[in-house]
């Protein structure tokens, strides 16, 4: 098997220079380029969704349906994971959760690259995270990485949360997430989201290699991608 090496960029509306026989993709625009002659840009898929940037309107991670938001009372020092994708490149510059009703705390929330762990899909390393929300006091609460994170399309993520108490937070219900974690055998509810233990309201980098399934109508607490 013989290697093919590509020229890629990541700046919207870039047409890599090419010699004849070179080749290159362009990840914000999701395009394929060959050289020889003039340089033309082939789609490679498209957008399965609209996924507009929209700074004052963030996208929450793992949100793909129009159903209204439900709540949910955290667990102390429980890890909640869910895995998402994005459509197109994005560049993220932190991450946001929605308390709803206040417990003396903070929360940590983080985006987790995907690992194979005994055949499965799951949370592995983490890449970028905020820490110290205050979830005492109601509303958002925002925080910035300590460098802005890119996520490229087509590219499996995990959002990562836990809480040192139990305050209450807006969350998806089983009606916004994707059916992407299965199903139970036998039963009937999607799986919302895997989570594990933690301690000291902190996530764990890697994330556990063991998870337990929330099914039925568990509620994935809601992280929103602040993009830049």
């Amino acid at each position: 098997m013989t290697d093919i090496l590509l020229k890629r960029s990541t700046t919207p509306g870039n047409t890599p220079p090419l010699s004849s026989g070179e080749a290159a993709v362009n990840l914000a625009d999701h395009r394929f380029f060959v050289g020889g002659g003039a340089s033309q840009g082939y789609p490679l898929g498209c957008q399965s969704t609209a996924y507009p940037k929209r700074v004052d309107t963030p996208k929450i991670a793992g949100d793909v349906a129009g159903t209204a938001l439900g709540g949910v009372t955290i667990t102390a020092n429980r890890e909640y994971f869910a895995p998402f994708v994005v459509p197109r490149l994005i560049e993220l510059s932190g991450l946001r959760i929605n308390v709803t009703t206040g417990a003396s705390g903070t929360a940590q929330v983080g985006i987790y690259a995907n690992a194979v762990i005994a055949g499965n899909d799951a949370p592995g390393a983490l890449l970028a995270s905020v820490t110290g929300l205050d979830t005492t006091s109601t509303g958002d609460q925002s925080g910035s990485f300590g460098s802005n994170l890119t996520l490229e399309p087509g590219r499996m993520y995990w959002v990562g949360l836990i809480a040192s108490a139990g305050p209450g937070m807006r969350g998806l219900t089983t009606g916004s997430l994707a059916p992407s974690l299965g199903r139970l055998p036998g039963g009937t509810a999607i799986l919302s989201y895997l989570y594990g233990t933690g301690s000291g309201g902190a996530l764990d980098n890697p994330a556990p290699a063991t998870l337990n399934n929330a099914a039925g109508s568990a509620v994935m607490p809601a992280v929103y991608l602040l993009e830049v």
